[in-house]
């Protein structure tokens, strides 16, 4: 760990070395030097608030001299430094509303500026925080008509926009696809991963009355998701980020669906929808990135049964409203859904007898029944069931023309279509 923490930090120096001086003009023309310098003395006579609020406001307008500023001034380290992190200790003098501004603050420059997300890994301030994170999964939330969002989700909204892989992965900085194995790293060996999955691991009932602990729940998915998206493939695991998916069953996520789902019934109120897109999405991400990892935890039998039960209550709902609704979060839920189903099955044919077993038949009833504009993913998703799998042919063309599938899987979508494309024959 200390050599982690010492690779990352002199990364991080030799990084800010780099950075120019702010020109003159800019400092001329912008408020944010002015801003950022009262933060770092404490706020001055107005307070931090007053400034954090005016950095806010400023970022807000989005002018380039601005994020300029802000970037050749490390504003994310310094909002770390001076807000963030000591506003985290004990009887601290930095006011909560101060660490949450902060909070957003350095959520929203992420947000309107790639360069400054960019920057939050580059100049390792996305660390602190993680630290900060950290911390605050361990206290006990403090609810008030002030913080309506609980700061844990807020620093879990912020983590996850800086590490955004549409920043992440442009490669105007070659820097930031090797600073990266070490950041998961990070969150593996401090046990941020584990005190996340823990949080979807406690579920034990329907949460969609707790408008605050379903918040906390999506931005937890989308945070981990985020984590699965920058983890670099391969079978060595050298972040241990793929153990750490097994270890916690994929962080959770499929507990925490039984819990939520499974007592509702057959008819799936908006929140708990919500919930289950965060999921199979996050569950998809997983199996793009690692199959084998994917396969290996959800074959296992509590694993397996609890998602099959899953799928069979949301495709039957969600299957239903997806006739009325096109663009609908419904629809997001059954395109993932499916998917995940997809890469449950593909080279396992353990999995694709137990998806064609006389107790999921319902599973396989309602797959062939969704509407025509979904045949995008289902065929695909038939493909790997079916594959190489006779009695799965078998068990399918009760309910399916398979001439279909067929004709599908010689085409030109076929062979480009990412779960057929890892089908292999084993002849």
């Amino acid at each position: 760990m200390k050599k982690l923490k010492h690779r990352m930090a002199q990364a991080a120096e030799e990084y800010l070395k780099e950075l120019q001086p702010v020109p003159l003009h800019m400092k001329r023309e912008s408020q944010v030097p002015k801003y950022l310098n009262l933060v770092n003395k404490g706020g001055g006579s107005q307070g931090l608030e007053r400034a954090l609020g005016h950095l806010l406001r400023i970022m807000a307008k989005a002018q380039v001299f601005d994020f300029q500023c802000f970037l050749l001034m490390d504003g994310l380290g310094t909002i770390i430094s001076a807000v963030i992190t000591p506003g985290m200790q004990d009887e601290s003098d930095v006011s909560k509303k101060a660490v949450v501004l902060a909070v957003q603050l350095y959520r929203n420059a992420c947000t309107l500026c790639p360069q400054i997300a960019r920057h939050a890994l580059l100049g390792n301030s996305v660390v602190g925080l993680f630290d900060a994170l950290f911390q605050s999964l361990q206290l006990p939330e403090e609810k008030s008509p002030q913080h309506p969002v609980e700061l844990s989700t807020e620093l879990m909204l912020a983590c996850t926009v800086a590490l955004s892989p549409s920043y992440t992965k442009k490669h105007t900085h070659p820097n930031v696809l090797e600073r990266l194995p070490d950041l998961i790293s990070y969150a593996v060996i401090t046990g941020l991963i584990e005190i996340l999955s823990r949080r979807c691991m406690k579920i034990r009932e329907s949460i969609e009355n707790h408008q605050s602990v379903v918040l906390s729940l999506l931005a937890t998915l989308g945070f981990i998701t985020r984590f699965i998206d920058v983890c670099p493939p391969g079978p060595t695991d050298p972040t241990r980020f793929l153990s750490a998916a097994k270890s916690t069953e994929l962080f959770g996520s499929i507990a925490m669906l039984y819990a939520t789902v499974v007592p509702i019934g057959e008819c799936i109120p908006p929140r708990t929808i919500s919930l289950a897109a965060a999921t199979f999405n996050l569950l998809v991400s997983m199996a793009v990135l690692d199959l084998a990892t994917f396969q290996e935890v959800m074959s296992s039998e509590a694993i397996s049964l609890k998602f099959l039960d899953v799928v069979t209550i949301l495709l039957k709902y969600c299957g239903n409203k997806c006739t009325a609704a096109k663009n609908s979060e419904t629809q997001a839920v059954i395109i993932d859904l499916i998917a995940t189903i997809g890469f449950f099955c593909a080279n396992n044919k353990q999995n694709q007898d137990l998806l064609t077993s006389e107790q999921c038949s319902i599973i396989i009833k309602n797959l062939t029944k969704l509407p025509e504009h979904l045949n995008v993913v289902v065929y695909p998703c038939l493909v790997t069931i079916t594959f190489q799998n006779q009695e799965a042919r078998n068990v399918i063309s009760r309910d399916f023309n398979l001439d279909f599938l067929d004709e599908y899987s010689k085409s030109e979508k076929a062979k480009k279509n990412h779960l057929v494309a890892l089908l292999k024959d084993k002849t």
